[in-house]
């Protein structure tokens, strides 16, 4: 998607909170394990998400930390990937520590015909990595399904920048996205992945989206499919260029 739900650059397009009101909960309720997004102009990533605090910015909560790899049956991570030719890069913007601004609405339309953005501030407590120093560069995606029912599936992320006269390809930052496949019966990193728990589990409610759905525990040994654990397919991502999910079996 083009506009971003998370940025930590200052004086430039921001968070958009309209998109985590309308699109987060959605992520959160289908189990997107990854979102890619632009219109800031450098490189970011989010810690992966889950739900947000009652507050004007609906910031998003982290639901784990480890910058290395992520297991996203936790939350969801959003990728920026802006700085693919743009004459105008944000990455010297960076508010530091991470804190960042959040467009909530538009102002009276000004002298120069345009209405001014209304913002307000936030910390980024979800904020996981941040290139200051490339002003550009690109992302792979190494997608592996697994090998074996209710194993692990992941999806490998590098970003690389583009630098020098002759476009060397520095790798800046690699991130590894893992759930259990969809086809087993249990992952057995699943309890210690904190996705299977004995009883029931609350989903992080959003502020206005009323009362959490539970998640139901598969017992150990039980019949049931994973999708029990959590709705969702093997590794799904939400693009700019895909009007939804996309399930990789």
């Amino acid at each position: 998607m083009h506009q971003t739900a998370i940025s930590t650059a200052d004086h430039f397009n921001g968070s958009d909170r309209g998109v985590r009101e309308q699109w987060l909960p959605l992520f959160d309720s289908h189990g997107v394990d990854l979102v890619v997004c632009g219109h800031e102009h450098h490189y970011e990533r989010s810690h992966p998400v889950r739900g947000a605090q009652a507050n004007d910015a609906l910031t998003p909560l982290p639901a784990a930390t480890d910058t290395s790899t992520v297991d996203t049956t936790l939350g969801t991570v959003h990728l920026v990937i802006g700085g693919g030719g743009t004459s105008v890069p944000s990455n010297g913007l960076f508010f530091d520590p991470p804190a960042g601004r959040v467009i909530t609405g538009v102002g009276p339309v000004g002298a120069n015909g345009k209405r001014p953005a209304i913002y307000v501030p936030e910390s980024a407590p979800w904020s996981a990595v941040r290139d200051r120093t490339h002003p550009y560069g690109f992302a792979a995606f190494d997608v592996d399904p697994g090998t074996r029912p209710g194993g692990p599936t992941t999806i490998a992320v590098t970003y690389y920048a583009v630098t020098g006269p002759y476009g060397e390809l520095p790798a800046v930052n690699q991130v590894t996205l893992v759930r259990p496949r969809r086809d087993g019966r249990r992952w057995p990193d699943a309890a210690t992945a904190g996705d299977a728990v004995a009883g029931q589990r609350q989903r992080s409610a959003w502020p206005q989206s009323g009362p959490a759905t539970p998640y139901t525990a598969v017992p150990a040994g039980s019949s049931q499919q994973v999708s029990a654990y959590r709705p969702s397919g093997v590794l799904r991502v939400f693009s700019r260029y895909s009007a939804g999910r996309r399930s990789i079996t």
